[in-house]
């Protein structure tokens, strides 16, 4: 059984990091047709995720009107700049939470740029559907399962 166990667990984290790449690939192909100056917006915001990064700066890095970015997210991508940022943040903030399962949602929201945690919290339960704090309890129970015994 302990063998299924840590079998499946290896299995499980090998076909994540192929989907990993897979997307990446697809996404990297996907925005060859992105306009040049959306890429460099999309490029800032992987880039600087993590800080309080605001519309202004992308808008600067980018070389475009306030207006003319939010048309090209919306036209390209069907989403806002604004949640645009808030989603990387957010599948940064999964990924963190399976990589470091005692991160407390302070510390996580501190290590994504968010100022205060309790708007952060709020974001993740919106876009993910659960708080992060019953994501990382998830994650800690699957952790817990699949651990070796002594």
């Amino acid at each position: 059984l302990f063998y299924t166990l840590h079998f499946s667990h290896l299995l499980a984290l090998a076909t994540r990091e192929t989907a990993r790449e897979l997307l990446s690939q697809k996404a990297l192909a996907a925005e060859a047709d992105i306009p040049l100056k959306l890429r460099a917006a999309i490029l800032f915001i992987r880039s600087h995720y993590d800080r309080g990064i605001t519309v202004g700066e992308v808008c600067r890095q980018a070389g475009l009107s306030r207006q003319h970015l939010i048309r090209l997210f919306k036209q390209e991508l069907n989403v806002t700049p604004i949640q645009y940022i808030n989603r990387t943040r957010i599948m940064h903030a999964k990924d963190l939470l399976w990589r470091n399962i005692n991160l407390s949602v302070k510390e996580l929201a501190y290590e994504l740029g968010f100022a205060d945690e309790h708007y952060f919290s709020r974001l993740f339960t919106r876009v993910v559907g659960a708080p992060p704090s019953a994501f990382r309890d998830r994650m800690r129970a699957f952790s817990s399962d699949s651990s070796m015994p002594e």
